[in-house]
């Protein structure tokens, strides 16, 4: 049986905590920890311990931003935030830019959120290294219980042609494979599979999203327990479509 759990009593993440010590604390009072459990964490606690938080009204823009800003109507101190972090712009309009990040991801507003920044001018950044900074909270965590756990970092993002976001991984650690593919099996009448891959990380922030919430929670921490997989040393690089592949870019 699956069990996902929302730990509770994590602090207000402040930059330089830390945080691996912090969720291993409060996963140890409320639930502790078994082997091959997985955390999710949600990335705003990952970016305040990491210092990604940015005051937005003291950004000078770019005449860029300033030009998109008037375009999009959108204050052009938060798209030169924007530009800064992004490396291509993808799609723009409706007040959004839909920008492509370092890592690879493709996000609206290169994932900067004034939601739980910590202050009401201040937004958080993207963690620069989602994968580093999962396997650093992996790595100390079986430090300190010497248990083989996955760890993923969470953030919601839109999706083409559905309303509503949902949790993805933005870092993973610990997982022999972030994706599942079913291609060569047979489904229940013999016809063999030619292209059912399952991205299981997304699929399991998603559940985590259920618990964590968007608001006033406070649980940005949800474990999840019960659900098998492999460990090993797979990256979030194995969950960005390739760009030949993609219909959208």
């Amino acid at each position: 049986m699956i069990q996902i759990i929302g730990i509770k009593g994590i602090p207000i993440i402040k930059p330089g905590d830390k945080i691996a010590e912090i969720i291993y604390n409060s996963i140890q009072n409320q639930s502790p920890l078994e082997d091959e459990d997985i955390i999710v964490i949600a990335q705003s606690i990952i970016s305040r311990a990491e210092g990604r938080v940015v005051n937005w009204t003291k950004i000078n823009p770019t005449p860029e931003a300033i030009k998109l800003g008037k375009e999009l109507d959108k204050d052009p101190r938060i798209v030169s935030l924007i530009l800064n972090e992004s490396v291509s712009i993808s799609r723009k309009g409706h007040g959004k830019l839909i920008v492509e990040l370092e890592s690879g991801i493709v996000c609206a507003n290169a994932g900067i959120d004034r939601s739980n920044s910590g202050g009401i001018n201040l937004v958080t950044l993207l963690p620069e290294d989602p994968d580093k900074s999962a396997k650093q909270i992996k790595e100390k965590i079986k430090q300190l219980s010497g248990l083989d756990i996955g760890i993923i970092i969470s953030d919601t993002h839109g999706r083409p042609f559905r309303n509503g976001a949902i949790n993805v991984a933005l870092g993973i650690s610990g997982f022999e494979n972030g994706i599942l593919s079913y291609v060569g099996k047979k489904d229940l009448f013999n016809y063999e599979l030619e292209s059912s891959i399952i991205n299981i990380v997304d699929e399991l922030a998603s559940a985590a999203e259920l618990i964590m919430g968007e608001s006033d929670e406070a649980i940005p921490v949800v474990l999840i327990r019960g659900y098998k997989y492999k460990i090993g040393n797979d990256t979030s690089k194995s969950l960005i479509r390739e760009k030949k592949f993609d219909l959208f870019r």
